[in-house]
């Protein structure tokens, strides 16, 4: 009996000191983290005092006018400007000024909220780990931001960590981080492409926050009666991204432009924020020959269905035509499909598709959509993108089918006959169209896929194209890769380049001597850089649309006290 009774006080013990940690991580936290005696660990960024301090406390004009120095803008805002427009005309985050207040960088405002967050806590300081790209604008910004910080809070530490994108992202799949500096571009021309990302349980809320209410809101703009109301929806992701950083769920520091050297010799590189940064369908060079062009990182994928990174999209999208493509002003034009009919309830789709093959000679179908799409939702494939069928596109049973409740045989897509494809809605969504040129969406071909035996985008050989161009050069990881006209492509009289090759470069410096030595036509530079060909006709900065910013890990950051 006095073992069992004490093993019920220590129990009791044990309670009484994790309630006193955590927190739900919603709109009540300014209290939360405290703790009792008991306790021996402690989430600091569970403690909203603490993320305002760190939001407080950076400089963000410093890190673009000094640091980058290549026409990336300061952002105040959870969604970056120049992609998306309302049902007025504006673009949503136009006025940088909305929530200047909440995030804008104030020493003495960030020292007042640490000082209160480390009270609350019952610490005078901690360590703190970011982690954090290894290219060069990444590690300079985070120097920049681990000065600035441990400058402004005392007692605070930041440890920088760097490493390849591509770990960088798993460990934040993992929970494997405290802080990341990570960014987004929007995959779609709608703000949801960022605030759907910070609902509870969502595969990019690395940090795990959960707030009721913004749930409530994003669930009302996607499928409720508010999704049927363009004003009062375009209201509603007001309030919801002001919740965003009123609960400091990310630092948004500034929204990305390219500093580019771009030969005079080309013209015609369309620059698009949504999807797919760059397109070369409509791309001239005065000799007709390769356009040469550097690339940061490899392609990590072929597969549409499968790829995740932006690089990969552009490579795909060069020898891939969806349903629609952009034109010059990033606006859903015909690709694939040669026409189309929206219901009267704008539920309901039907395309219909023009005369087109593939790189095999098969002709393209409606049949090559039903199989992606379906291979895209499968629960066994796990596309990360799936979503953008189920939650974004609002594709008929496409929820259940990623959940297990439906065959993927049920997906609200069919092939009426071969040149007709139609597609069910659950509710209208607007920006329906401008989905069809996102790489997931894209089209294929099953009979040639099962010919890989699951081997589909690893070599030339084992992909298939139906675009502008054809892959005649790739390795898995290679730094060379090389696309070559399709002269069978539906277009082909308006593609005027014999191919493009792109040249993995990741020294800047390497890069641009690349380009002055004539061996690229078009290349990134970075800030230091930037000086020194600020003069040239051929230097140029163009927005990217991705937003960088840092993300707390909120729930698993924990010290000992």
């Amino acid at each position: 009996m006095k073992k069992s009774l004490l093993a019920l006080v220590l129990a009791m013990v044990m309670i009484v000191g994790l309630v006193g940690c955590g927190g739900s991580g919603g709109s009540s936290e300014s209290t939360e983290g405290g703790g009792t005696a008991e306790s021996t660990e402690i989430y600091p960024l569970q403690n909203l005092n603490i993320r305002m301090a760190l939001t407080s406390a950076i400089d963000r004009e410093t890190i673009t006018a000094d640091v980058l120095k290549d026409g990336s803008q300061a952002s105040y805002r959870a969604v970056p400007k120049d992609f998306c427009t309302g049902p007025d005309g504006k673009d949503f985050s136009e006025d940088q000024e909305m929530h200047k207040d909440v995030c804008n960088f104030d020493a003495a405002k960030a020292a007042e909220y640490w000082q209160k967050g480390l009270e609350e806590l019952g610490v005078d300081g901690f360590e703190i780990e970011m982690i954090v790209d290894d290219d060069d604008a990444p590690r300079k910004v985070s120097t920049v931001l681990k000065e600035q910080w441990e400058t402004t809070l005392p007692g605070l530490t930041v440890n920088l960590r760097t490493e390849p994108k591509k770990q960088r992202v798993e460990d934040m799949q993992d929970g494997n981080f405290d802080l990341a500096l990570t960014r987004w571009g929007p995959d779609y021309a709608d703000p949801m492409t960022y605030l759907g990302m910070w609902i509870t349980d969502n595969d990019n809320n690395y940090g795990h926050w959960t707030n009721e209410e913004y749930d409530g809101i994003i669930q009302d703009c996607t499928t409720g009666e508010t999704a049927m109301d363009p004003e009062a929806r375009w209201s509603k992701l007001y309030d919801a991204e002001a919740i965003v950083l009123n609960e400091a769920v990310i630092f948004p520091i500034y929204g990305q432009c390219n500093a580019e050297m771009l030969s005079s010799k080309v013209k015609g590189i369309e620059f698009h924020p949504v999807a797919l940064n760059r397109v070369y369908k409509n791309t001239t060079k005065e000799d007709g020959s390769d356009l040469n062009v550097m690339i940061e990182t490899g392609v990590e994928s072929l597969d549409p269905q499968v790829a995740t990174d932006g690089t990969s999209f552009e490579f795909i999208a060069n020898y891939t035509d969806g349903l629609m493509q952009m034109d010059a002003d990033g606006q859903p034009i015909e690709a694939l499909a040669e026409s189309y009919d929206i219901s009267e309830d704008g539920t309901e789709y039907t395309f219909h598709l023009r005369d087109a093959k593939w790189s095999n000679g098969a002709d393209v179908t409606a049949a090559d959509f039903v199989f992606a799409w379906q291979r895209a939702v499968d629960p066994e494939l796990a596309s990360e993108y799936s979503y953008m069928l189920s939650d974004i596109g609002q594709i008929k049973n496409a929820a259940e089918i990623i959940n297990g409740e439906k065959d993927k045989s049920e997906l609200g897509v069919t092939a009426v006959d071969d040149k007709t494809l139609k597609v069910e809605l659950n509710v209208p969504v607007s920006y329906f169209l401008s989905l069809m040129y996102f790489p997931t969406f894209y089209p294929m071909n099953e009979e040639f896929f099962n010919s890989t035996g699951g081997n589909y985008g690893t070599s030339a050989d084992t992909v298939i194209s139906n675009g502008a161009f054809v892959v005649d050069d790739y390795t898995v990881a290679g730094n060379s890769l090389h696309l070559k006209k399709n002269e069978d492509y539906w277009n082909a009289d308006n593609v005027k380049l014999s191919g493009i090759s792109y040249q993995v470069i990741q020294d800047s410096q390497q890069a641009l001597m690349s380009y002055q030595n004539g061996d690229l036509d078009t290349t990134l530079i970075n800030g230091d850089q930037v000086d020194q060909v600020a003069d040239s006709d051929e230097f140029q900065a163009i927005g990217a649309g991705y937003l960088w910013y840092i993300s707390p890990n909120i729930q698993d950051f924990k010290i000992s006290k």
